[in-house]
């Protein structure tokens, strides 16, 4: 850099100007920085041109334009395209970066969540997984969370994978969501609708009920009614070793099992979560929780439908079809009677005031229109369809971790009993709307709140519910309900529980693990209770003896295939395949042996004849020799068990059954071996 424009440029300041000192500084600060320029470095600054930085801060001759920041030290879009040089300036240490005109170390940056600022170590919930910032950057659980199905007023639904429609629902049952007939999760929730009570518009029809159907249990709950399995039971709560129904407040009810939980509230609200093991296993009006919002409306077969031809796939056989509607009709410029209070208390989800603080992170949109919706068909008291829309949208805010507290006057406008920010132990923190008990009280059975010593109790294994202070026998001694569990003596059992197989009695069971269950546990939501169950490490197979996992069995159809089974087939003209899985043909006209066990416990053999009229051979005959019976087995004949014909009832013996399925025969034995003729 050519320093003669800066000595002349120097001479003309300094003859112009009294404050030659800071002249000097001025100047050789500017040749500096064009020096800097040009890649070369000068050490110029003595004393009298020392610079002066706030405390935290030092002084360098090159600092980035673009200092280093909190937020830009995490964002690769900034440190890739600020490039505008450097120039002499005050700036933080290196390792410390600048945080609110602060330096601070970079390891101490705060982390951002929903436009909130969160310090270095602190804890946030999202979703299911507890973040934690660290560096400025959030550090999250990988659980697999679980997927919420919502059904909100008479018929609007959001699905597992968030996606929104509503229908117009006959007077009939509807499958909210199924397990596919791949899997064995055995779920089944239906809604049955009727006419609504308080509308007097013929063809709106309502929630009246709701069903689940769950391995052997048949739940139906109607207003506060609870039917299992035939048998109505009295109160609001019901308990087994595998479900559960409790009120969690003057609103809801939960009802819970593993892998699965389901509040519901008789002002047409609904909530389905289900665990991660039910991901792509299901199907119904909640969708196939697949995690792809775009695939909601395919049928099993994988056709792509229309909403109407969608709802009309999950509506029972016998359910009149609804009128199509090839355009959408706004509710609203049908029932005008409603128009001035839909506008008047829907308006409140516009109040930025209000909830605004939530609108980033549940856009409010979608409630406003469906509070417009809900407004224009109810009759009932003026703000209570928008109540209900309003108390979706909190909780909604809620699971994302906004939490919104309401004025009172909105709170009471709504009724003299919500709350919205009340929240339920037994709800593992959901945030509903409704009465909760008052601190020192606790919800009994019967949906009373009382004191800790007046709790009642109740027998999971058999549902039948004790009074607090209650005293009864069981099969090792006497217990005593007090504060809502059981105190039982620790007497020796006069008579050994006796359990099935090899399982082992114990005093506290829960959530017991089986082959079935085996890679789709989910979460335990049973209460402990006294029952039989395997040790650690063992699971009940589907005889009830407890194997190692690794030996469990496999199911195909409706049968349990050992562990380690396997097939080997002949088919056609003919047609092998191994067990080990090799296929094969060959022509010969001869008898085979296909199967034989090493200690000639049993023997299979075919017998292949020409068919046809190009020199091909068939499998025509099939002789078993299995327990010291002769099974034989010949294309278009009766089968015979001992020269004696198979009757269609089939033949039952030691160790041996023959069953006739269909087309086919079906040979089952005691020691694994199972034929399947198609005679």
């Amino acid at each position: 850099v050519n320093p003669d424009k800066w000595i002349r440029f120097c001479e003309t300041q300094v003859c112009l100007n009294k404050e030659t000192d800071s002249i000097y500084c001025e100047i050789f600060n500017y040749y500096a920085m064009e020096c800097a320029s040009a890649g070369i470095n000068i050490d110029w600054r003595k004393d009298s041109c020392r610079k002066t930085c706030p405390k935290g801060f030092v002084f360098s001759e090159q600092v980035p334009l673009c200092p280093l920041t909190c937020d830009s030290s995490n964002s690769e879009f900034e440190s890739k395209t600020c490039d505008f040089g450097s120039r002499p300036s005050c700036h933080c240490p290196k390792g410390q970066v600048l945080e609110n005109n602060t330096c601070i170390n970079a390891t101490e940056c705060p982390c951002w969540y929903q436009e909130k600022k969160y310090k270095h170590g602190a804890k946030v919930k999202m979703e299911c997984n507890t973040c934690e910032c660290k560096h400025g950057l959030w550090e999250c659980g990988k659980k697999a969370c679980p997927a919420i199905c919502r059904i909100l007023g008479r018929s609007n639904i959001k699905t597992f994978d968030g996606s929104f429609y509503d229908f117009e629902p006959s007077a009939c049952e509807y499958t909210l969501l199924e397990s596919r007939a791949d899997n064995d999760l055995n779920l089944k929730i239906t809604l049955m609708y009727s006419k609504c009570k308080e509308i007097w518009i013929d063809d709106l029809n309502c929630i009246k009920s709701f069903t689940i159907n769950h391995n052997n249990h048949s739940l139906h709950i109607c207003n506060n009614d609870t039917t299992v399995n035939g048998i109505r039971f009295s109160g609001q709560s019901y308990y087994n070793e595998e479900i559960s129904v409790v009120p969690v407040s003057s609103h809801f009810i939960l009802i819970a099992a593993q892998g699965f939980r389901i509040l519901y509230s008789q002002d047409q609200q609904m909530y389905i979560q289900l665990d991660d093991t039910f991901k792509d296993k299901i199907q119904g009006l909640c969708g196939n929780f697949n995690h792809d919002i775009n695939d909601e409306f395919y049928e099993s077969s994988s056709l792509l439908m229309d909403k109407y031809n969608f709802v009309s796939a999950y509506k029972e056989e016998l359910c009149p079809e609804p009128q199509r509607k090839d355009i959408e009709t706004h509710p609203c410029s049908v029932f005008s009677f409603n128009i001035k209070q839909k506008d008047e208390n829907c308006a409140i989800f516009e109040n930025s005031e209000l909830l605004g603080a939530c609108y980033d992170v549940v856009p409010y949109e979608h409630f406003f229109h469906l509070c417009q919706k809900e407004m224009c068909t109810s009759t009932h008291n003026n703000n209570a369809a928008m109540c209900i829309v309003l108390e979706t949208y909190l909780r909604e805010c809620a699971l994302h971790g906004t939490h919104i507290k309401l004025s009172k006057a909105i709170a009471e406008k709504c009724s003299t009993c919500h709350t919205f920010e009340s929240k339920s132990d037994l709800c593992e923190e959901d945030c509903i709307p409704g009465c909760v008990c008052t601190s020192g009280t606790y919800l009994n059975s019967d949906g009373k709140c009382v004191p800790l010593e007046s709790c009642d109790c109740v027998d999971v294994t058999t549902s039948k519910k004790y009074p607090a202070g209650s005293e009864f026998f069981n099969s090792c001694g006497k217990c005593k309900c007090v504060n809502g569990t059981f105190k039982c003596s620790k007497e020796k059992c006069k008579e050994e529980v006796i359990c099935p197989k090899n399982q082992i009695y114990y005093e506290n069971v829960t959530c017991v693990k089986t082959c079935q269950k085996l890679t789709h546990q989910g979460k335990c939501t049973t209460l402990p209770h006294q029952g039989c169950a395997c040790k650690t490490g063992d699971v009940v197979g589907p005889d009830g003896s407890c194997v190692k996992p690794s030996l469990c069995p496999c199911r195909y159809d409706q049968y349990w295939k050992p562990s380690g089974s396997t097939v080997c087939w002949a088919s056609g003209d003919p047609h092998y395949k191994t067990f080990d899985g090799k296929h094969f043909s060959f022509m010969g006209d001869c008898s085979y042996t296909l199967a034989q066990a090493k200690d000639k416990s049993f023997s299979i053999t075919v017998r292949n004849v020409k068919c046809g009229s190009f020199g091909v051979t068939c499998t025509k005959e099939v002789y078993i020799a299995i327990l010291g019976n002769f099974i034989h087995l010949v294309m278009g004949k009766t089968p015979t068990i001992n020269d004696v014909q198979i009757p269609a009832s089939g033949y039952k013996g030691t160790g041996l059954e023959i069953r006739y399925a269909g087309l086919f025969l079906i040979v089952f034995s005691n020691h694994g071996l199972t034929v399947l003729w198609d005679f």
